[in-house]
């Protein structure tokens, strides 16, 4: 998949059968987005929104060869959740929508932190409307937050209940996560 120079790991959603949406970080830390339909042929890379701060009044965030979480609403032109690691050691969350084949987020609105620090990329996993995420703490123990699921393109910030401790570390890796329908499936080294 040639043409943009990565900076971080993509994270890969599908937001419908027979469709894989691909999230990066690449030239100049843009984020960038290739989808894959029906096993046909990959789009071309298409830049979602350049680096934080999209507008330098805004005084946000830079990415920081972040990696990224992301999950989907389930239909192509539904929301898109994504989750990376602040500076300041917050997970950062960013609303953003299925828009002509492609994704799309507002330019003029900046990251919003999440209540309480993290120590590790965040993992997102969507199950039974809520959204359920997992990182490890300053002492590499996992933790877990969740929220319900705003209603798709309400524009709403998800409330969110607030870091708790799940397992004691210290785990060697940031956590990775998915749901099967019923469970959670959370690993981590």
């Amino acid at each position: 998949l040639k043409g943009v120079r990565l900076t971080t790991g993509p994270v890969a959603v599908s937001p419908g059968q027979g469709i894989v949406d691909i999230l990066t970080g690449g030239n100049d830390n843009d984020l960038w987005h290739i989808r894959l339909e029906g096993q046909e042929a990959w789009s071309d890379w298409t830049t979602v929104f350049g680096p934080p701060p999209y507008n330098k009044n805004l005084g946000g965030v830079h990415f920081r060869k972040y990696e990224l979480a992301a999950i989907s609403t389930g239909s192509e032109d539904g929301d898109y959740h994504l989750f990376t690691w602040g500076p300041t050691n917050h997970c950062l969350y960013k609303r953003c929508w299925g828009y002509d084949g492609s994704v799309a987020c507002d330019r003029t609105e900046d990251w919003i932190s999440i209540e309480g620090e993290i120590g590790s990329r965040p993992a997102a996993v969507l199950l039974s409307d809520k959204i359920y995420l997992f990182a490890l703490d300053s002492s590499k123990a996992l933790i877990w937050n969740s929220a319900d699921l705003p209603a798709v393109g309400s524009g709403e910030v998800p409330a969110w209940e607030g870091w708790q401790s799940l397992l004691e570390g210290p785990f060697a890796s940031p956590p990775a996560a998915a749901s099967d329908g019923e469970l959670i499936h959370a690993f981590a080294q």
